[in-house]
């Protein structure tokens, strides 16, 4: 297993109890991290910190709804008390209330996604930076979406373009947040997954419907792309990311599609 490139280091991490988020709560732990996993209920929190602490991870966290700020000032409030400083951010909360025509979105719906998935980042980012900057530096990575280069994956299963217009606003706001905060030594990139195997795909999405995707754009059935990705694939990306691995690495959009980012462009 890996190296340990996170010694030392502590990271927050937000919507980490499954998926994504808690596959990459454990990559970091296993590489010697201090990680501090939160999302919205004390259950899904705890539940977490048992399955990290089993693996011997050093591992601590709270409730905090990403959309509120005072749970936000909550989470970073908590990890100073705790280790008295963070060195790492992985933003991966993220909601879609919406299936369906874009053309039926609500106005709930709209600011609902945008107030989740772009509004609480930026300002966590805000938020996480100054603490950052005051230790001499750190990563943040945020999570959107590999749909921004195959557009047609959110209409894989059921049609979730309100979610990818969110996710592609994210991407944007993330790379040019990045060219304020080099400065300050903070470096801030986004990850963009494809079909991963998580509860929050399950909903709508299965392999048939991902082949069928696949043979559209005639693309190869093959152990990369002829299945869904896994949580595990993208935490190994996130820990580069944040990692000194990626010390060149800033305002970057890494897509991680298994293929289908290409697909598109054929």
């Amino acid at each position: 297993m890996p190296l340990g490139r996170f010694l030392g280091k502590v990271c927050i991490l937000s919507g980490a109890t499954d998926g994504i988020g808690l596959a990459t709560a454990r990559r970091l732990g296993l590489e010697g991290c201090k990680v501090v996993v939160s999302s919205r209920t004390y259950e899904n929190v705890q539940n977490a910190l048992d399955v990290l602490r089993d693996e011997g991870i050093e591992a601590s966290g709270i409730p905090c709804h990403h959309g509120k700020k005072e749970d936000r000032k909550k989470l970073i409030d908590y990890t100073l008390e705790r280790y008295g400083k963070f060195d790492h951010v992985f933003m991966n909360a993220g909601v879609n209330p919406h299936v369906g025509s874009v053309l039926t979105v609500t106005e709930e719906q709209f600011e609902k996604v945008f107030d989740i998935n772009v509004k609480a980042n930026f300002q966590f980012i805000q938020e996480c930076v100054p603490h950052l900057a005051e230790r001499g530096g750190g990563s943040v990575v945020t999570n959107s979406t590999g749909a921004a280069c195959d557009p047609g994956i959110c209409t894989i299963g059921q049609d979730v373009r309100l979610y990818l217009i969110s996710k592609l606003t994210l991407s944007a706001l993330t790379s040019h947040v990045s060219r304020e905060c080099w400065r300050k030594n903070v470096r801030i990139n986004t990850v963009m997954p494809g079909i991963i195997d998580t509860k929050f795909l399950r909903g709508g999405v299965s392999e048939d419907s991902v082949f069928k995707h696949l043979t559209m754009l005639d693309l190869p059935y093959n152990e990369v792309t002829a299945r869904l990705g896994t949580p595990e694939e993208i935490a190994s990306v996130v820990a580069f990311l944040l990692s000194d691995d990626a010390s060149y690495v800033n305002g970057e959009c890494l897509s991680c599609t298994g293929g289908l980012s290409v697909g598109s462009y054929s």
